[in-house]
């Protein structure tokens, strides 16, 4: 299944995106309000797409099927 996608994985970890956004602001307010919009993600996921692990792994997965 090596289908091109636009989505590009430049972190491999959830700690890895939040520590970058704690490097670019410098401010655990930032990293407290994107730990905030994951939860809220991974919420829409679960209700929404029915994802019960939301992983963008899944929707590329998905989306190739189609």
């Amino acid at each position: 299944m090596n289908r091109e996608t636009s989505l590009k994985r430049e972190y491999t970890t959830e700690a890895d995106w939040l520590e970058d956004i704690f490097t670019h602001s410098n401010s655990n307010a930032s990293k407290k309000t994107a730990e905030t919009a994951l939860v809220c993600f991974g919420i829409f996921c679960k209700t929404k797409v029915g994802l019960p692990d939301p992983d963008i792994s899944d929707l590329e997965i998905e989306r190739a099927e189609k």
